[in-house]
């Protein structure tokens, strides 16, 4: 059954429901400016406890459990099953909303019709370390190069921990393999594709936390590397090789910023880039749609 006719909706994704989703859920109910909507959570693999079930339940969280397993894309579009909403708002079981993030992101898509598809800053939490702070170098490096790259307009700026469509161009024109693993730059490239304009809104974010270990990082930087080999497996989307190629200045720029705020966190993120580019894992590897859960980054 739908959930009414609201201006937009949430949908949560997840495979691993423990405490830190109601964390999150707080910070979306937390927001202001935006009215009365709906959030609907689609989860698998890990059973939801009762205890978690109730809490949810009390922030009128639509819960949907799957007893089979599948991609993060086949959940979202199950999600569209359940609201007829004109504004889908994506994101994660992880994450922390500012309070006008939600307001910021209906805003654009309402004043812009050309937009079809809008995205928000991804900022990491505090490091608790020189690996974690080694780690976050590498996100602050990634959103100041996408923001300078071609006015903002690159596959780097979709962070798929909030992803905003008009539902109807989402559900009706989007045409996305229900596996894709690389699915951030997956739906940069097919909105795109269709004509479709993109906005990253760098003045508004959510918060998450990056892997705390070595070995999650190393699956999560393996996937990012093979992202360009797996775009091109889908023979539909032209000029990748143009599209992947970062102009050089556009990242010196970044890198001396990031080395002069703080020399040592920069330090540590060369010897973690460099030892995930020497021990990468192999696409057919680490290009899975199911991957292991990042247990470190539910930490909020």
């Amino acid at each position: 059954m739908q959930i009414g006719s609201p201006n937009f909706a949430i949908g949560i994704t997840s495979c691993y429901i423990s405490g830190q989703i109601i964390k999150t859920v707080q910070s979306i109910r937390q927001s202001i400016g935006v009215g009365k909507f709906p959030i609907i959570l689609v989860s698998d693999r890990m059973p939801i406890s009762e205890k978690v079930k109730k809490r949810l339940e009390k922030y009128e969280v639509k819960i949907i459990e799957n007893k089979y397993v599948s991609s993060v894309y086949v959940k979202q579009r199950q999600i569209l099953q359940y609201t007829n909403a004109k504004i889908i708002i994506f994101t994660h079981d992880d994450v922390l909303f500012r309070r006008n993030t939600l307001a910021k992101v209906l805003s654009v898509l309402k004043t812009d019709p050309e937009i079809s598809f809008v995205g928000v800053r991804n900022t990491p939490l505090p490091a608790d370390n020189l690996f974690d702070a080694g780690v976050n170098v590498g996100t602050y490096l990634n959103n100041t190069i996408a923001q300078n790259w071609d006015q903002g307009d690159n596959y780097l700026a979709v962070l798929g921990r909030l992803t905003a469509f008009r539902t109807d161009w989402f559900k009706n024109k989007m045409k996305v393999h229900k596996n894709a693993v690389s699915l951030d730059a997956y739906l940069y490239f097919e909105n795109s594709r269709l004509g479709g304009k993109y906005k990253c809104i760098w003045d508004s974010e959510i918060l998450f936390r990056n892997p705390q270990n070595l070995n999650e990082h190393l699956k999560k930087s393996s996937r990012f590397q093979s992202s360009k080999n797996e775009m091109e497996s889908y023979h539909k989307f032209d000029n990748l090789n143009k599209k992947y190629i970062i102009p050089y200045s556009v990242i010196l720029k970044a890198i001396i910023n990031q080395f002069l705020q703080n020399p040592l966190n920069f330090m540590s993120y060369l010897l973690i880039y460099t030892y995930t580019r020497v021990f990468k894992i192999s696409a057919k590897k680490s290009l899975t749609p199911n991957w292991d859960v990042d247990l470190s980054t539910k930490s909020l």
